[in-house]
């Protein structure tokens, strides 16, 4: 191998283009337009910004085409970006998510769960603690006719207190 084509290799090299129109400079050293996985990088920062309406179509496909994509990378991040901008208006028209339970209806399910009208919380689904671990646990009589928060552990029935925040929600008094 002579020196010359040494040098023609070495001169081939040239920075990645993927931060075209940013003002910056990508380090990364390519004989191709852009690094590996670069091109990606690219695509998504300017189908984003056409979602956000931050650049108009024309302008970020202009843009992907001179930083020296071709046309199968253009076509990607056009329909990238109707991708986001259709995501966009879909939670745009979503409702808005229906909030937890309130303090209120906690205290009408005690009130149920105590006989006070309303279901029984029998077969009802809670959960319970051992030291530092929480299990789901269900809600049934044991053998005394006691409602009790029953799970597995360690391979046998484990049965505690029915409670909600530190209060029996059967009996209502504090634990």
């Amino acid at each position: 191998m002579s020196t010359d084509t040494a040098q023609e290799k070495v001169s081939a090299l040239h920075k990645c283009g993927c931060l075209t129109g940013t003002g910056q400079e990508c380090q990364a050293a390519t004989r191709k337009s852009f690094a590996q996985g670069h091109d990606a990088r690219m695509s998504s920062r300017v189908a984003q910004a056409i979602a956000d309406e931050k650049m108009t179509e024309d302008d970020g496909l202009a843009l992907v085409r001179n930083a020296g994509g071709g046309d199968l990378l253009v076509s990607k991040t056009k329909h990238s970006a109707a991708l986001r901008k259709s995501k966009k208006s879909d939670k745009a028209a979503r409702p808005a998510k229906s909030p937890s339970k309130k303090a209120e209806q906690e205290a009408a399910e005690i009130a149920a769960a105590r006989g006070e009208g309303g279901p029984q919380i029998k077969g009802k689904k809670v959960k319970v603690w051992h030291g530092k671990r929480r299990f789901d646990a269900i809600v049934v009589a044991n053998a005394k006719e006691e409602l009790v928060a029953r799970h597995r552990f360690v391979g046998k029935n484990c049965d505690h207190k029915v409670e909600v925040d530190g209060e029996d929600i059967l009996t209502g008094q504090a634990l």
